[in-house]
């Protein structure tokens, strides 16, 4: 990885990005029923709205990839993906969070359509098995820990606030796309 300092950074800057989203991902549906009452048929909704909002995404961000290039689609839709814990954990009604929901599924096709593009090219040919076998190495570490950390943070601060540090913590990891940007080309 020495001599591939962007593999290095997207690595590093996408598991700067995931603990905060790793952290929340088993506390929604327990802030969704717990804390807000949601009932089967809300979460079936909400579920829907976030398997169908991406397809509109999808054609979005295309356009922004085709124009702009996939470098500059994965800074961007970086930087709004972790507005979406943030906004549930600041929502203390049912009725918004679909709007949410659907805003982060076009975010999240961005992130889609880029990222692993980008992790190909930055991962060098003769060697991208065993490259990418590094980065999932140390992302499913992040992606196993984060979890367990966020339930045990909920029973000491309850599940608004984590989803709200969850999201914070996602912007400030996400800023890395910003500032540690990648250099290769599109």
């Amino acid at each position: 990885a020495k001599g591939h300092p962007d593999f290095v950074r997207i690595t590093v800057n996408t598991f700067c990005h995931g603990v905060g989203l790793w952290m929340v991902a088993p506390v929604y549906v327990l802030y969704y029923v717990r804390q807000l009452g949601a009932a089967e048929g809300w979460i079936s909704l909400n579920i829907l709205v976030a398997n169908v909002a991406p397809i509109a995404g999808y054609l979005l961000w295309q356009r922004v990839v085709e124009r702009r290039g996939e470098n500059y689609a994965l800074k961007w839709a970086m930087t709004f993906i972790g507005f979406y814990p943030l906004l549930v954990g600041l929502t203390p009604a049912l009725a918004i969070i679909p709007v949410w929901t659907a805003l982060n599924g076009i975010v999240a096709a961005g992130v889609n359509l880029s990222h692993f593009n980008m992790l190909l090219k930055v991962s060098p040919d003769g060697e991208r098995a065993n490259y990418l076998a590094v980065y999932t190495t140390i992302c499913n570490a992040g992606a196993f820990v984060m979890p367990l950390v966020g339930v045990w943070l909920v029973d000491l601060f309850g599940y608004a606030p984590v989803l709200v540090a969850g999201g914070v913590l996602c912007i400030l990891g996400s800023s890395a796309f910003r500032w540690n940007a990648l250099r290769t080309p599109d």
